[in-house]
């Protein structure tokens, strides 16, 4: 099992996201999680909406991306709501959206509706040259109306797809990264926003097939350099 600064530091870059959205992290917290991002070169930062304007300015001149999310937790705000927050979003310079589709409407059999507020914000993301990770929170969901959404989800202009919102353990999500790659083939990749713990999940999760890991915070990334990661 590879460990240490050489499980990781060669991927850092392409595959490692920081989630800032647990609720202890405030606005003091959030920008020096931008600069610590910044600093290991990671792909992009998730920060609470209301801070998005403070992270678009901390992450200034790198490569690091400004993402944010859109109905988090659990998707159920109305299609308008959703699109006001996205053009807000946008327009103060956040350069990837995660957005939490709506698994009511699976249930209901709508699906056009759950198709349209994808739509709706995936079109918004390519005017503005920002990519989209739909949220489907699989673990509220049978088998079934997880391949619906999925393929629904295959159809849009969607970038990733994650089987829940991040609030718990990435172990958690596993059982659902093979069904979501087998139904999605290669057209969407994976991406994990769960907690991750340590390096052996992480490597887990690229064996998976995960495309972006994200990590709780960018302390988390020191974990995974020194021994305390194994």
């Amino acid at each position: 099992m590879p460990k240490g600064k050489h499980a990781v530091a060669n991927l850092s870059k392409a595959s490692i996201e920081a989630n800032l959205l647990t609720p202890k992290i405030a606005e003091k917290e959030t920008i020096e999680a931008c600069e610590a991002a910044k600093s290991h070169e990671f792909a992009a930062v998730c920060v609470k909406p209301c801070y998005v304007h403070q992270a678009v300015f901390a992450l200034r001149g790198s490569d690091t991306k400004p993402a944010t999310v859109i109905g988090f937790p659990f998707g159920y705000q109305s299609k308008a709501v959703k699109v006001a927050a996205a053009k807000r979003a946008l327009t103060e310079g956040v350069l990837e959206l995660n957005l939490v589709a709506n698994s009511a409407y699976l249930f209901d059999g709508k699906y056009d509706l759950f198709e349209d507020d994808i739509r709706a914000i995936c079109c918004l993301a390519r005017m503005n040259y920002a990519l989209v990770n739909i949220i489907l929170n699989c673990q509220y969901l049978p088998d079934d109306l997880i391949v619906n959404g999925v393929k629904i989800i295959a159809e849009t202009e969607a970038h990733w797809i994650s089987p829940s919102s991040g609030l718990g353990k990435a172990e958690d999500d596993e059982a659902y990264f093979s069904l979501l790659k087998q139904t999605l083939g290669e057209s969407i990749k994976l991406k994990s926003m769960g907690k991750v713990k340590n390096q052996e999940t992480y490597i887990k999760l690229q064996e998976l097939g995960c495309d972006r890991i994200a990590l709780n915070h960018p302390e988390a990334y020191r974990k995974f350099v020194t021994d305390e990661g194994r």
